[in-house]
């Protein structure tokens, strides 16, 4: 006869074994990508432990295709995560959105309804070392605006200081770029019943 185990210690190592199964999907998943840096990897279990899940591609434009026609210039990347704190926000991982003939790779896009945020990680290696690097951020960072995006930029050295601060400060703006959306929609509306009265 095997050992008697209390069901608090079994419960206990259901638990740790979840928490291995799922640390391995996110090494599996990540791996698989072959582009996160470290401080990518940091923003995505920060975003899955703000309430985002992993998510397949096809089954989610399939289930919302009115956001996939909201950003046409825009290509999945290597992975999608859903949820939020809104419960219906698609962030993306490494998109490629084609701007003016230009195609850039955010490190992140978030969909929300009609917002589109991009979130820029900038390492000291690839931006703003030189007066090229700098100019091409530059550059890019209008491109995106001209294009209906905000874009919020963070330093690796702000994402590993804090990255429940990044990620708070991430959903801050997309919320404010929400609550301008509704404002100017009610104005609309007014508008519209000042018409027809």
């Amino acid at each position: 006869m095997g050992k008697i185990v209390s069901s608090g210690q079994k419960l206990a190592d259901l638990k740790a074994e979840y928490l291995r199964d799922i640390a391995d999907e996110f090494d599996q998943r990540v791996a698989g990508w072959g582009a996160a840096s470290p401080i990518e990897q940091l923003m995505i279990a920060q975003f899955l432990v703000s309430g985002f899940r992993f998510a397949s591609c096809s089954d989610w434009q399939y289930e919302h295709g009115e956001v996939r026609s909201a950003v046409p210039n825009m290509t999945p990347g290597y992975q999608l995560l859903v949820g939020g704190p809104h419960h219906n926000e698609a962030l993306w991982v490494q998109p490629t959105v084609t701007i003016n003939g230009h195609e850039y790779r955010p490190d992140f896009a978030i969909i929300y309804f009609d917002e589109k945020l991009a979130i820029e990680l900038d390492g000291h290696d690839f931006h703003e070392k030189t007066k090229e690097q700098a100019r091409r951020d530059k550059a890019r960072g209008r491109d995106f605006v001209d294009d209906g995006w905000a874009v919020i930029r963070f330093t690796g050295s702000e994402v590993f200081a804090d990255t429940e601060g990044v990620i708070d400060a991430i959903m801050a703006s997309l919320t404010a770029g929400c609550a301008r959306h509704s404002q100017r929609a009610r104005a609309m509306i007014d508008a519209v019943k000042r018409v027809t009265q």
